[in-house]
């Protein structure tokens, strides 16, 4: 989102590229900021071994560093099968078509255990002072090592992705903040409450970066900085506060802001809860042409527990809004806004759960006049809201345990069934506002395709006990299947396709 009037901004695209003052000093910011990627993960990993080496007993600080090593370069999946027994047979991991780039994450550490009975006086004083001093890790607990991955077979297409390859530290504040971790690697983020997907990170596509998160009694904040496209340096920045009100009533807002190119980090960006839009504009000060390397979003959400069987929730997106009185009629609201209710055990279906939810993301929404800021992935795949922008949907959820008894070879079953029904303008991620269009294609332009679909799920997790020679492996397998009839396929009128698509994915978390 552009500061100021949105018609200016959206104006500028017809006008061509503005004129970028700095920008061999913009990619020298780029670099750094690159840099501390790259270089921040390490470090965490390194002084949380160092100090659980001060602080546990010699074969927890072990495990710590046989967890760290699968970091010391980018194919973080396969040096983890080196290094674990267990995941030999395991690291088959999750879901749809990604073209990978795992995060190029280096981890040194070397762990000193302090000094033995047998040092003289001096010595011993100076290891029970150098036990003392990392006192913000004495409540660190063991990392936790996910990796996910998935085979998705589509109409025409066949893909594997990896999903999901990551450490977590938690409690890396465990003195002043028990409920606190960093997460580094490719991880999935979905920030809301909706069950088809969030309008603003959606978990539709993994990123590659760091995540630091913290709680304190009823709430939390976590803030991400990662790779849209490392290669052709597009990154992304991303916070969030949520937490419970009162009884009952949980909020969240979230912000992002996609940046490319001449973009110049300056130190308000990373402060934890500065608003994107208060740096765009702090950063527009000192050089206008930011404007074409940033684009921000904001969101908010909230849902609502009206009785014990039932919850309402909601949330709306802004991309871009027409601020100013004049420019209202001429530029398109670029918003977007999803509701629905959750009900337990529908029409007596005890212990089922039912679900209604209503989706609208308006044309031009993740869409910038710079292309290279289109809230998208390396792949191409959306990071908001997998539906589109100039699109609406309404989907109904039904999701029921299943049990097989303690000797089936599947354990915590849980399956949900999906009937969905989209309607799709001609509007697509990468086309931004045009003064000429107007608001005449602000919603379900042109020819609408429509979507009717099916689709059943299935997670689980497996009935065997993994052998306990890397701490306690977790794994839960998927498997879904979805059926779509088109109309108007392609927004050429009166044409019909039928699409079959299905997914098979397993994720492993290893803690020691």
């Amino acid at each position: 989102m552009g500061a100021g009037h949105v018609g200016t901004k959206r104006e500028q695209t017809a006008t061509g590229k503005p004129r970028n003052t700095g920008p061999q000093d913009a990619r020298a910011h780029l670099r750094r900021l690159r840099r501390i990627i790259a270089a921040a993960g390490p470090f965490v990993v390194a002084a949380y071994v160092a100090a659980a080496a001060l602080h546990v007993p010699g074969e927890v600080a072990s495990a710590a560093t046989t967890v760290a090593a699968p970091l010391d370069d980018a194919t973080a999946t396969a040096n983890a099968t080196a290094t674990a027994p267990t995941s030999t047979t395991t690291t088959t991991t999750t879901t749809t078509a990604a073209t990978t780039t795992d995060p190029d994450s280096d981890s040194d550490s070397d762990s000193d255990t302090g000094a033995g009975a047998g040092v003289d006086a001096s010595a011993a004083e100076e290891a029970a002072t150098v036990t003392s001093l990392p006192t913000t890790f004495t409540s660190v607990q063991e990392p936790l090592l996910d990796l996910e991955m998935g085979l998705e077979s589509a109409t025409g297409r066949l893909d594997l992705s990896i999903e999901e390859a990551s450490v977590t530290i938690p409690r890396v504040l465990g003195t002043w903040l028990s409920d606190s971790s960093i997460t580094v690697g490719r991880h999935v983020h979905k920030w809301g409450p909706g069950l088809s997907g969030s309008l603003l990170l959606s978990g539709s596509a993994p990123l590659d970066g760091i995540t630091v998160s913290a709680g304190t009694g009823s709430f939390r904040y976590v803030q991400v900085a990662a790779a849209r496209d490392a290669a052709r340096a597009r990154w992304v920045l991303a916070h969030r506060i949520e937490g419970q009100v009162i009884p009952g009533v949980e909020v969240g807002v979230s912000e992002a802001v996609a940046v490319s190119g001449g973009f110049r980090l300056k130190p308000y960006y990373l402060i934890p809860g500065c608003p994107y839009h208060l740096s765009q504009y702090l950063s527009l000060l000192d050089d206008r042409s930011q404007d074409w390397w940033t684009n921000v979003l904001a969101a908010v959400d909230a849902s609502v527990a009206i009785s014990p069987r039932i919850r309402l929730y909601g949330e709306f997106l802004a991309d871009d809004f027409p601020w100013a009185a004049s420019a209202r009629g001429r530029v398109p609201y670029m918003i977007g806004a999803l509701a629905g209710f959750e009900l337990d055990a529908p029409l007596g279906l005890e212990p089922c759960r039912g679900a209604v939810e209503y989706v609208r993301i308006n044309n031009y929404v993740y869409s910038h006049k710079n292309p290279e800021n289109a809230f998208v992935g390396a792949d191409g795949r959306l990071i908001g809201h997998p539906l589109g922008p100039d699109a609406d949907a309404v989907y109904l959820f039904v999701t029921c345990p299943i049990e097989l008894g303690k000797t089936g070879i599947l354990r915590d079953i849980q399956a949900t069934g999906r009937l969905g029904y989209e309607r799709h303008g001609e509007g697509k991620v990468g086309h931004p506002w045009d003064p000429s269009e107007g608001v005449a294609h602000e919603f379900l332009s042109g020819t609408v395709e429509t979507r009717t679909s099916l689709a059943l799920g299935v997670k689980a997790g497996p009935g065997w006990k993994f052998p306990d020679l890397f701490g306690s492996p977790r794994s839960t397998l998927e498997f879904g299947v979805a059926i779509e009839s088109v109309g108007n396929a392609g927004h050429v009128p009166s044409a019909q396709t039928l699409e079959v698509s299905m997914r098979v994915s397993l994720r492993l978390s290893l803690a020691p």
